[in-house]
């Protein structure tokens, strides 16, 4: 049941309309300046061309290889540019409605568990996450995980007050659609939402273990939905499963993308990814503290524990199926599991952050409230205040050079609300002043993704100066940032940006040459591929997949493909050293077939060479 009409219910819908309608300009704001995303670029221009490839998530639009995840999260993506066309805006289009829709759906939540004025807190505090500021502006498989995982919350919000069970079944819904987004990492929701329902759901215990059983039922029939599709297709029908070297879906979805992020390799096949070397902030036990995440998630932290501590003791002795208690437990579960998995394993990207985003403003927004109304708020408060205050000035001494007058300013303002409090005059303004304290720090980063120098890349969401490898620092440039995965986050090096001239003309050579073969080119390089397909529409066949380890093709099958003319060139590294078979094939190409001077140096960005087989 709704709360009852209040003041707050009043302004609540237009403060919230406000706050989508800023999140929406924010989000908005590379529509007409962005880029594709590198790799995911050229899958996504398959998949708009080919309903085969939408469906198995190919890279390239012969459907030769997928890419080295569930493609869920480019589904959407795929059908706007099927739409609109393939631009990078279109891409990118997807993302800003997801992320104002996560801002509307986790107000509905709040609302539903803590009342209006809790509500659009939450959302102005989600919306103006750094990380999530970033993400929504940008073509990120995490905005179809975080949307879906809200969207799940406001199901479940209902399932947990009436023990109506379509209500929880919707919630398990769209927790199999974030599995399609992000794989394992959208289960991280089902503890919380299992255990705040077993606890307060108002039906008798059967019933609502039966619940449960049928929704964990639902979650997986939802989660395998793509699974199962790729392993009941004969393998000779489908495209070969990248991040494998057994083309086993469930080695890539369970081992390549969830085991070896925990140091478990080798899980059905997986390919074990080389990381490089990787920074402290990204795997380090206490990386959730690390001024380079938390400084994009981290700065209401103490808000929001208290602020869990708070109503938890507030709730003490209440009925079981007390509402309030179990909003408490579903968020802080969520908050926990979810912090615990990132804390354990390897974050490979700042984007990660962005689930934690969704309880950390539920939890502060309630917070903000229940301390705004306590009897204890004249201490409460400026107690809570003072202590997050303390936290983002600590943060941000590890930036001191970005936005310098932020930190102090709020220090001020804080102070003044404390005073006002402490007081007990001026009590309304005291509390405004102390909360827009707290949320002065977060919001200015936020707001300086409006500046392309800090708005994070493609690659990575992060507002601001900070991020795992700090890449969007004003003073490093794009052809100094650091290597992760295996390649070079650098222009064409990864398959970002224009093509180069060398590589438009080689590009124009085979495009004039390739008579009737599948394949425009067979390369090594993911970069090429990505380009060449991105642009030209045109099959190339990656040896080796994402990581090049993949044993796709056999140096059998790459000859057959030959003889049967549906490869005619190929681009080989002038140099081995890679892995096998991809140094076979090229054995056998250098040995095999002629070299097609264009004139000039090799094709760039790795030094491959054209040869017509």
């Amino acid at each position: 049941m709704e709360p009852a009409p209040s003041a707050a219910s009043r302004w609540a819908g237009p403060a919230l309309a406000m706050v989508a309608g800023l999140a929406a300009l924010l989000y908005a704001r590379n529509l007409p300046t962005s880029d594709f995303v590198p790799y995911y670029s050229a899958a996504l221009r398959s998949m708009s061309d080919s309903w085969t490839a939408f469906a198995f998530g190919s890279f390239d639009p012969a459907s030769s290889i997928t890419l080295d995840k569930i493609p869920g999260f480019l589904w959407p993506q795929a059908l706007a540019t099927r739409v609109l066309g393939f631009h990078p805006w279109a891409a990118v289009l997807p993302q800003v409605v997801e992320g104002v829709v996560a801002v509307v759906f986790l107000a509905r939540a709040v609302r539903r568990w803590a009342g209006a004025a809790a509500g659009v807190l939450a959302a102005a505090i989600f919306a103006f996450t750094p990380v999530a500021a970033s993400m929504f502006g940008h073509a990120m498989e995490d905005g179809a995980l975080t949307v879906c995982a809200v969207l799940a919350a406001s199901a479940w919000q209902r399932a947990v007050e009436t023990a109506r069970l379509p209500a929880l079944l919707l919630a398990a819904v769209w927790v199999g659609l974030g599995f399609q987004a992000k794989m394992l990492m959208a289960w991280a929701v089902l503890p919380a939402f299992a255990v705040a329902y077993l606890v307060a759901a108002p039906a008798s215990l059967p019933r609502r273990l039966g619940h449960l059983l049928l929704a964990g039922a639902v979650v997986l029939a939802v989660s395998a939905s793509w699974m199962l599709l790729v392993a009941l297709t004969p393998a000779g029908q489908r495209p070969f499963v990248d991040g494998t070297t057994s083309d086993d879906v469930v080695g890539m979805v369970l081992g390549y993308n969830a085991a070896t992020r925990f140091g478990v390799p080798g899980l059905g096949g997986a390919i074990t990814p080389d990381f490089g070397q990787l920074p402290a902030a990204a795997t380090s036990a206490f990386k959730l503290l690390d001024p380079h995440l938390a400084t994009q998630i981290g700065w209401l932290y103490p808000l929001a524990v208290a602020s869990l501590a708070l109503g938890l003791w507030e709730r003490r002795g209440h009925h079981r199926t007390d509402r309030v208690r179990a909003g408490l437990l579903m968020w802080g579960l969520w908050l926990a599991v979810t912090a615990a998995a990132y804390s354990a394993g390897t974050v490979l990207h700042t984007t990660y952050m962005a689930a934690l985003a969704a309880p950390l403003a539920a939890l502060s927004g309630f917070g903000i409230v229940r301390l705004a109304r306590s009897p204890l708020r004249r201490w409460a408060l400026p107690a809570t205040a003072a202590v997050t205050l303390a936290w983002a000035a600590l943060l941000a001494s590890r930036y001191p050079e970005f936005l310098p007058w932020v930190a102090p300013a709020a220090i001020v303002l804080g102070a003044l609300g404390a005073a006002a409090l402490l007081a007990g005059r001026l009590a309304a303004v005291g509390m405004v002043c102390a909360v827009a304290a707290m949320l002065a720090t977060p919001v200015a980063w936020s707001a300086s993704a409006l500046d392309p120098r800090y708005d994070g890349t493609v690659l990575d969401a992060s507002a601001g100066p900070s991020g795992i490898f700090d890449l969007v620092a004003p003073s490093v440039s794009a052809a100094s940032r650091q290597r992760v995965a295996g390649v070079t986050y650098a222009g064409a090096g990864i398959g970002l940006g224009p093509l180069t001239p060398r590589q438009r003309a080689t590009l124009a050579y085979l495009q004039a040459h390739r008579g009737g073969a599948t394949y425009l080119v067979a390369t090594q390089s993911v970069a090429l591929a990505t380009l060449y397909i991105r642009d030209s529409g045109q099959p190339v066949l990656l040896v080796g997949g994402f990581t090049g380890r993949a044993p796709f093709p056999t140096l059998g099958r790459f000859r057959e493909l030959v003889a049967a003319g549906q490869v005619r060139y190929t681009l080989e590294p002038e140099h081995g050293g890679g892995a096998a078979p991809r140094d076979a094939i090229a054995a056998w190409v250098r040995a095999t077939c002629r070299r097609v001077d264009l004139g000039g140096p090799p094709v760039a960005p790795v030094g491959d060479a054209l040869y017509a087989c």
